[in-house]
């Protein structure tokens, strides 16, 4: 909603909250958006959109490459997704130089949270939202 895509760029067109803030906070809040709303999982089965969650929550540190499994490959929009999560994640650690994925991850948990108390009209969203949370707290 807060983005314009041609078939060359992208644009920040909101700039409602510029300014000092948690330094994380827009990466958190565009990956949880991500998981949560624009992926959907249309077409996509609940153990794959579980798998995709899975494997990026399981990065230890910024640094770490993770690898995608075969099968998330095979759905073009969860792969998509993970390729775009993961230079998100990139970008993210080259601003912050956060040391270990746990500050990111806490952040991403607690952004789930209110994705999913934001959500109670949209129940897929709000499960999404709520598995990615699920997910989370077993992992921090």
């Amino acid at each position: 909603d807060n983005l314009f895509v041609d078939d060359e760029h992208t644009w920040v067109i909101d700039f409602e909250r510029c300014g000092p803030g948690p330094i994380l906070r827009d990466f958190v809040e565009l990956e949880v958006d991500i998981l949560t709303r624009i992926i959907g999982v249309d077409g996509n089965t609940p153990p794959l959109y579980e798998a995709l969650l899975r494997v990026l929550v399981s990065q230890t540190r910024p640094d770490q490459v993770l690898i995608c499994p075969a099968e998330l490959e095979e759905d073009a929009t969860l792969y998509k997704a993970f390729c775009v999560i993961i230079h998100l994640r990139r970008l993210a650690y080259e601003v912050a130089k956060f040391g270990h994925m746990d500050e990111y991850l806490w952040g991403i948990l607690l952004d789930a949270l209110f994705a999913a108390f934001l959500a109670q009209d949209m129940p897929e969203r709000r499960l999404r939202a709520l598995k990615l949370a699920t997910i989370l707290t077993e992992r921090l």
